[in-house]
């Protein structure tokens, strides 16, 4: 990486379905991973057919646009091929694998999220051609994807063809999900129209295309068969002249927000909005995109003076959180983001513990659209909490747009067709406590208070409901079975410290709650039922060992034998369920990701003894969550170098196969971005807040000489630099704030204003 450029300067077949995920482009709306435009590596076949055993999943995605699945649940559906343009050289397919290719390029702009690839290749007749694609997702018209393909013959005059295709025959997790409807010619271009067989949603691709002027161009359209339609364009070129064409894509889906005010035929809207994008042209929209990314880069950029390897990679994981999401309430995150199909794209705890502090800190109304989403749900989680025999609501544990219901599918296959149960959506307590923690962080940031947000009272309110009905007691001791906690090695067991912890906070706010409303949030037995938990729930506290329990059983298995195991790969590819459930093993940090989120509820000597015994019992190569909840605890608890060794861990995760060896092939890892930037604002600068401060509490590695960033407290947008010496602070015009510095308390008047601390333990 250089700068601001993500590059790739030699061409390895094998890194191809890793790229797709790495160059995924989005823009919030829609998600189009990075395949190559002519097809994959030796084939023609895309998309992806098991039978041929290649390694791409050329899918396409648009937020919202789901069907259910086969298997259980609702997934996000792949969309016919957005972006396969084949090329032909007289009658010779552009084909990496075959003939020969030199001068490979491959980029990222993160600056504008412009994609760029060039080679020059030379067919298996001879024929040589200089080739370069450029591409991007609009940001500010996010129904419009364009591309510029360059063509320069170098030894040949002659026929060149290309070939726009909208191929229907991708899958989404092994599933057909949805039907052609219509297809049909466009001024100088096609469409083609989809509907889903479950839910009936329907999504309109179309296509058109500029030519160079005084270019002989003929263009046919092509049904070869129902699944794929194809605008087959032949253009005579001359050597040494290089053809520049352009191509403008408009999708557009009826569960669109534009579509909730009946008017234009979906077709027709997408036809409009191509020959728009056609008559701004490729300059116009690539200003248009430049302008947009700039806006989204002054608040969100991060500089690591000192690490720059880090700042870039750093840089990664901040474009992709900035391209995931628009800020429509009526939508989450996957935990691919819009870049993969695993999980099925629904919304999960991901969305809570680690992307919400991202866009509370750097766009505080996305956040309050995700918090709104699960305000929403509300009503579907007080029927599931009935369902499962409690009071309250009890959240999905993954959720979809389509409907409140729990979309957790209820069997799995184990890799042999044989289907497995699987119990998350009924054991996973702890997205409750997820939710909870996230509108009690809105409101530290935001300054908001409980009555400003709707049905945010009574959110809290039924959560403690929920917790309440949902244990039992057990010697005068409150407890809660037959859970899975974090740890996924273990399952169904009694008193997850996470679960547990998190629940006490949410029935101690409900009661402070109850004060600030009058006694009007809950009823009298419920205030004394609720005082009686929290002062009596299992917490797991282990005097001889100092430290609080995974669960009630965990510390009295035996240790997990390394020695025969590969710790660079997930554990639960290596040995058998039974194995790791029955031994002090955990598929992430479970206890640990508790002082991620409540860091000021312990002692720094309680975290760091937990911390000590739990890091090497917890496997590195399971859960992408794990190296950004390490990095940010040991940042907390002052073990610098530690810290930086799992914090470059979480930046590499996209960029080589760590997780399942995958890499980002199967999707980019959503929770990990979130984590990159938790650990570097949470963790080493050290920022928290209250409801009466902005605290900052820096814990810069020594290697750093100094740490950028920007966030917004109280609506305020706050600048920092902190260096190892001192502290800058650059406040715009905004709120009076109280900002805690290393403790000296430091008051920023409602004036553009700033302040330069020098650090205590600053040399003199």
């Amino acid at each position: 990486m250089k700068g601001w450029i993500c590059e790739f300067r030699e061409y390895q077949p094998w890194l191809d379905f890793q790229l797709e995920g790495t160059f995924c482009q989005m823009n919030g709306y829609m998600g189009i991973r990075g395949y190559p435009e002519e097809a994959s590596f030796g084939s023609d076949r895309i998309p992806r057919d098991d039978r041929d055993g290649m390694n791409s999943a050329p899918h396409q995605f648009v937020a919202g646009f789901f069907d259910r699945h086969a298997g259980g649940g609702d997934v996000m559906v792949n969309l016919p091929t957005a972006r396969l343009i084949r090329l032909y050289v007289e009658d010779e397919r552009l084909d990496l694998s075959s003939g020969s290719m030199s001068n490979y390029k491959r980029s990222l702009d993160m600056r504008d999220a412009v994609s760029f690839r060039e080679f020059v290749w030379t067919s298996p007749e001879g024929r040589s051609s200089k080739i370069e694609f450029s591409s991007f997702l609009s940001y500010p018209r996010m129904h419009i994807h364009a591309s510029s393909i360059t063509v320069t013959p170098l030894n040949w005059s002659g026929m060149l063809m290309l070939e726009d295709s909208f191929d229907s025959r991708g899958k989404t997790l092994r599933h057909q999900h949805y039907q052609t409807t219509e297809k049909g010619a466009l001024k100088d271009g096609h469409f083609c129209k989809i509907q889903t067989y479950s839910s009936k949603l329907e999504a309109v691709l179309a296509s058109c295309w500029r030519f160079p002027e005084k270019t002989c161009v003929h263009a046919s359209l092509h049904d070869d068969n129902e699944n794929v339609f194809q605008n087959r364009i032949r253009i005579l070129v001359q050597s040494g002249s290089p053809c520049v064409c352009t191509r403008f894509l408009s999708v557009c889906s009826s569960c669109d927000a534009e579509q909730q005010h009946p008017g234009q035929k979906l077709e027709d809207r997408a036809a409009s909005l191509v020959y728009e994008a056609r008559d701004i042209q490729w300059r116009g929209l690539l200003d248009e995109q430049q302008k947009a990314w700039a806006k989204l880069w002054e608040d969100a950029s991060i500089g690591i003076n000192g690490d720059e390897e880090s700042e870039k990679k750093l840089r990664f994981h901040v474009f992709q959180l900035l391209q995931s999401y628009r800020g429509d309430p009526r939508f989450a995150v996957g935990p691919h983001f819009l870049s993969g199909e695993k999980g099925g794209g629904r919304y999960n705890r991901d969305n809570e513990s680690f992307l919400f502090p991202f866009f509370l800190h750097v766009i505080p109304k996305s956040a309050e659209s995700l918090l709104l989403f699960r305000l929403k749900s509300l009503d579907g989680a007080k029927a599931k909490a009935l369902k499962n025999g409690c009071k309250g609501a009890f959240f999905p544990w993954e959720a979809s747009p389509l409907s409140q219901d729990e979309n957790s599918p209820e069997w799995a296959e184990d890799g042999s067709n044989v289907p497995i149960p699987v119990s998350y959506g009924k054991a996973c307590l702890h997205i409750n406590a997820t939710i909870i923690y996230s509108l009690h962080h809105f409101m530290r940031m935001t300054g908001k208070g409980i009555e400003e947000i709707p049905r945010a009272a009574e959110l809290v309110s039924e959560c403690a409901r929920f917790w309440a009905s949902r244990g039992t007691w057990e010697n005068g001791i409150f407890s809660i079975k037959s859970v899975i906690g974090p740890d996924e090695y273990h399952q169904f067991i009694n008193d997850n410290a996470y679960s547990n912890h998190m629940a006490k906070f949410c029935l101690e706010w409900a009661l402070e709650l109850d004060v600030q409303k009058n006694g009007r949030l809950l009823q009298d037995q419920e205030r004394d039922e609720f005082r009686r938990i929290a002062s009596h729930i299992m917490l797991g506290h282990n005097n001889q060992r100092g430290i609080i329990a995974q669960d009630s059983s965990y510390l009295s298995l035996p240790d997990f034998k390394w020695e025969k195991f590969d710790r660079r790969k997930p554990l639960s590819a290596q040995v058998t369920r039974s194995d790791l459930s029955g031994s002090q093993i955990s598929s992430e940090p479970d206890l640990i990701a508790l002082f991620q989120a409540l860091p000021d509820r312990y002692n720094q000597g309680l975290m760091r003894r937990c911390f000590d015994y739990y890091l090497p019992r917890c496997s590195p190569a399971e859960s992408s969550h794990s190296p950004g909840i390490l990095a940010t605890v040991a940042a907390f608890l002052d073990k610098k170098e530690e810290a930086l060794e799992f914090y470059r861990s979480c930046l590499n995760m996209d960029f080589q196969a760590v997780v399942a060896e995958t890499g980002a092939s199967e999707g980019l890892h959503a929770a990990n971005s979130g984590n990159a930037w938790i650990a570097t604002i949470m963790g080493f600068a050290g920022l928290s807040s209250d409801f009466d401060a902005l605290y900052c509490m820096p814990h810069l590695p020594e290697k750093w000489k100094a740490l950028s960033f920007s966030i917004y407290f109280r609506y305020r947008k706050i600048s920092f630099k902190i260096s190892q010496n001192f502290i800058e602070v650059r406040a715009k015009q905004g709120q009076e704030l109280l900002l805690i510095l290393e403790g000296v308390p430091v008051s920023l008047p409602s004036k553009d204003y700033s302040l330069d601390y020098k650090r205590a333990h600053a040399s003199k």
